[in-house]
């Protein structure tokens, strides 16, 4: 893929923002921004249907994100993980330990690979848990959280 200039949009998402970007039908990443905004007017195909996805999915409709995304920037060792993370569906959960065998790694670093993850939703770490807790989460607890009963039909946006 070459080196272009990324198209961003920022939609409202819960309790803040999510900043999507794209080149050439790639999206480069998926964020969350404490930040509230307006929603703008899209010119991108890509963008459109992303953001169609995304809220399809606030709004506690079972979604299937199928986009073409830009992986340059991970390692091969956290492209295997997120590969792997893809086969865990709409409401469901896999443990770190569950998900670390899977690949041949520790739960620690199969952590520290999802913590680099720039496709929030897309890619869902939200969906891996600790044995004993809902485990960590980059933009907070409180969104893993919110994003697991979104998915449970317990809450909605």
């Amino acid at each position: 893929m070459e080196s272009n200039a990324v198209m961003t949009v920022r939609v409202p998402f819960m309790q803040g923002t999510l900043e999507i970007g794209e080149v050439e039908g790639y999206i480069t990443h998926v964020v969350y921004l404490d930040k509230i905004t307006n929603r703008p007017s899209i010119e991108s195909p890509t963008l459109k249907r992303v953001v169609h996805a995304i809220d399809r999915y606030a709004s506690g409709k079972k979604t299937s994100f199928r986009f073409r995304l830009s992986l340059d920037n991970y390692t091969e060792f956290q492209r295997e993980v997120y590969c792997e993370l893809l086969k865990v569906g709409w409401g469901e959960t896999i443990m770190y330990s569950e998900l670390a065998e899977k690949v041949g790694t520790s739960a620690r670093a199969v952590g520290q690979a999802l913590k680099r993850n720039r496709h929030l939703i897309m890619i869902p770490c939200h969906r891996v848990i600790s044995k004993h807790s809902l485990g960590g989460f980059s933009y907070g607890i409180w969104l893993k959280k919110a994003l697991l009963e979104l998915e449970h039909g317990k809450g909605r946006t």
